[in-house]
């Protein structure tokens, strides 16, 4: 009886400490990457482009992808590259001259992810991901593009790079906690170890390995990794053998999955779960299956309320779920010629508007059973309510108390004056200063001493309108919003 209590008391604080992450976190960072994954291509020679007002679906691919795939835009939301995880085709749907041949599966649940790094602006490893036939397998490629007249190839020498002979068909990715680079998340086989990869400046790190979950064998190879929009959540599906859906906490800083939660109960059908989603809000999860029956699940993860959204009888119908640039969520529907979509994934139950028959696609194109792997930093403008317009973040924890004091504000003089930092005495490394525009934009960087508790910023180049400001060291994170007049 005391280790079933004990046992009770553990779920139920894991229960807590995931609603205070979702309920506090309504902040949401900023995206490197707000018009870089506009385009989409997946299927059998489908795509949609997300550009313009509203979604259009577009027949250029020369791609005929099974499951995974991955596309790349510029800043402007002009199509440059994309990839199945074993061909790279060039914005003029060429197959890159070195771009052939790569390590990624053609069944593979995610193939591929392609990451930039915003210091390395033109640079771009992408990712592949072997499928069950191979026993997975993790490498990347450097593909630069200013090479082949600025259509892109990849780098000699630096093809097919093996970071882990054996994984699992899941990969993702997300900012590091202050923007220094990406984490790339991987699952080795054969045991429950998550390998985060920080990818920068620098290259590709060694992995930081967390033992965590259930295992994952050859039956539990396929299914996909979803992290939450704002960084603090992993959810991780295996598909068959026993299917399993858990969530994972994941601390930004340092590359390590922390508490664990298996929600598998709450769905009545989960054999064949292949997608999973999670809304703009972090508020909602959203689940496929598509074994034995197709299934569409919302789960509020504070709630923990569960609305099946659609049923059906079949198998492969109801496929992968991917978040796109219009706050909406599409559903791959195997050999449909149209995609479904949620409308309001942040609304609560049937609210959400789902619509089996959301958008098609253009004629003598389908879906497979993918669609785009995107990283979760992609769609994540910047967002302050306003009674957390002033915060303290302490990990993936955000807590009211010392805050950042600015006289005046608004501001009209060319000089922004920053009081009472106060910021933790012990810690020796420097304190970051960002001023970020409400897109996301990176206006100004400084770095200055920890031990400065007040601080005059030269903002004359500044222009009028409302800005985000951050201030963090390795420990502790400040924001707040400030108006130029």
């Amino acid at each position: 009886m005391e280790t079933t209590t004990t046992s009770q008391n553990i779920i139920s604080c894991l229960q807590r400490l995931f609603m205070v992450l979702l309920v506090i976190n309504t902040i949401s960072k900023f995206s490197s990457a707000q018009n870089q994954n506009d385009v989409w291509y997946f299927g059998n020679h489908s795509g949609i482009d997300f550009s313009g007002a509203l979604p259009v679906a577009i027949s250029n691919a020369a791609m005929n992808a099974y499951e995974g795939s991955a596309s790349e835009c510029d800043n402007n939301g002009n199509l440059i590259f994309y990839t199945d995880g074993v061909t790279i085709w060039d914005k003029n749907d060429h197959i890159m001259p070195n771009g052939s041949g790569l390590k990624g599966g053609s069944s593979s649940t995610q193939a591929a992810l392609i990451v930039n790094i915003p210091s390395q602006p033109g640079i771009y490893y992408v990712f592949t991901v072997g499928d069950q036939y191979s026993n997975g397998g993790i490498y990347y490629s450097l593909v630069d593009m200013s090479l082949n007249g600025g259509l892109g190839d990849i780098v000699a020498g630096k093809k097919n790079i093996m970071l882990l002979f054996q994984s699992t068909e899941a990969i993702a990715g997300v900012l590091k906690y202050d923007r220094s680079g990406v984490w790339v998340i991987v699952h080795e086989l054969n045991n429950n170890n998550f390998d985060s990869y920080l990818v920068n400046s620098g290259g590709v790190s060694d992995p930081i390995v967390s033992s965590m979950g259930n295992l994952r064998d050859w039956a539990h190879i396929i299914g996909p990794m979803k992290i939450s929009p704002n960084g603090n959540f992993i959810v991780y599906e295996t598909t068959f053998g026993s299917s399993q859906i858990e969530l994972f906490t994941f601390n930004q800083k340092n590359g390590i999955l922390n508490s664990t939660r298996n929600i598998t109960a709450y769905f009545p059908a989960v054999e064949g779960a292949y997608g999973a989603e999670f809304s703009p809000d972090n508020h909602f999860l959203y689940i496929s299956v598509m074994w034995n029956a197709a299934y569409l699940y919302q789960l509020d993860l504070i709630n923990n309320a569960l609305t099946v959204l659609d049923h059906a009888e079949g198998e492969y119908i109801w496929d992968a779920l991917q978040l796109a640039s219009n706050g909406k969520i599409y559903l791959s529907r195997n050999n449909e010629s149209y995609v479904g979509v949620i409308n309001n994934p942040n609304a609560s139950g049937t609210d959400c508007i789902y619509q089996a028959h959301g958008l098609d696609l253009q004629p003598g194109t389908f879906c497979r059973l993918g669609l785009p792997t995107i990283p979760s930093y992609a769609y994540k403008p910047i967002q302050i309510s306003d009674a957390l317009a002033n915060t303290v973040e302490k990990g993936a924890l955000q807590s009211e108390g010392a805050q950042i004091n600015i006289l005046p504000n608004p501001i009209r003089n060319a000089t922004l004056e920053i009081n009472s930092l106060c910021f933790n005495q012990n810690v020796a490394d420097k304190i970051s200063l960002v001023v970020l525009d409400l897109k996301g934009k990176i206006i100004i960087s400084k770095s200055i001493d920890h031990y400065i508790k007040d601080y005059s910023l030269d903002i004359t180049n500044l222009q009028k309108g409302c800005y985000i400001l951050e201030i963090f060291n390795a420990d502790e994170k400040r924001i707040t919003k400030f108006l130029r007049e």
